[in-house]
């Protein structure tokens, strides 16, 4: 069966409303973040993703994901029908223009138990996110720091797990490979995926790093994550690994 592929930015009409429309307990956290961060560095070339990743404060059941967040976004855009559904990891709305373009938001769905086994970290970033402005809307964000450690959290299981090495790919790349790899789903390699995973997010650890950043804090969220500390090893996956962390990043964690 085809996989619909849903490329967007922050430069798609769509998008934007999207954003806007967020009730302002949300948090946006994952590639959209990125764009956000990357046109507030001046960036005009984005690496498109399929949806705003958002998470909040509050464990929600589905009833309340729909009466919480569904009804108010439905409230802000008339103009679009939007489906919410419920998904293995994320509650998801699907927003659909009257032109039929599509937008994916998902929102965090944890059981009790992953719940409570990350409360802390998620309070942390909760409560040391950052505002963007998007046409006059204020968009709340992830802070750059929580960014960066659970990019490189990732970045290290994946090498470890399949020593896969990043590659250096430039945007325009990273769009054409996602397409190519989602074209191709049905026939896809698990490698493959986790190896556009890799690229991703070694592209998006050397865009953050651009900001300005925070050395205590990001110090102080690295003690979350304890795979970080595998970058003290000397094995010749981890020196790879190193290779690619930009220089403030890794000064400010060591």
């Amino acid at each position: 069966m085809a996989v619909k592929i849903i490329s967007r930015t922050i430069e798609d009409t769509i998008t934007r409303d999207g954003l806007k429309a967020l009730p302002e307990t949300l948090v946006t956290v994952g590639g959209m973040a990125i764009q956000l961060y990357a046109q507030n560095l001046g960036y005009t070339n984005f690496r498109s993703t399929s949806d705003i990743d958002t998470e909040t404060h509050e464990r929600m059941s589905f009833t309340e994901f729909v009466d919480r967040i569904a009804v108010p976004i439905m409230d802000q855009l008339p103009n679009y029908s939007i489906i919410p559904r419920k998904r293995r990891k994320a509650f998801e709305l699907k927003v659909i223009s009257e032109a039929g373009e599509e937008l994916l938001i998902h929102g965090n769905r944890h059981s009790q138990k992953e719940y409570a086994l990350k409360a802390d970290i998620r309070n942390r970033e909760l409560d040391n996110t950052h505002y963007i402005q998007i046409d006059g809307a204020p968009i709340k964000l992830v802070a750059p720091e929580d960014i960066i450690v659970t990019k490189l959290d990732r970045i290290i299981k994946n090498v470890m797990r399949y020593a896969l090495i990043p590659e250096h790919k430039n945007v325009t790349q990273l769009n054409t490979d996602r397409i190519q790899l989602f074209e191709s789903f049905d026939n896809a390699e698990a490698e493959d995926i986790i190896h556009l995973q890799l690229n991703k997010d070694a592209h998006d650890l050397a865009l953050i790093s651009k900001k300005d950043i925070d050395p205590d804090y990001l110090f102080e969220a690295k003690k979350d994550w304890p795979e970080l500390k595998r970058l003290n090893d000397t094995s010749p996956l981890v020196r790879k690994v190193a290779a690619f962390i930009p220089q403030k990043i890794s000064e400010a964690l060591s």
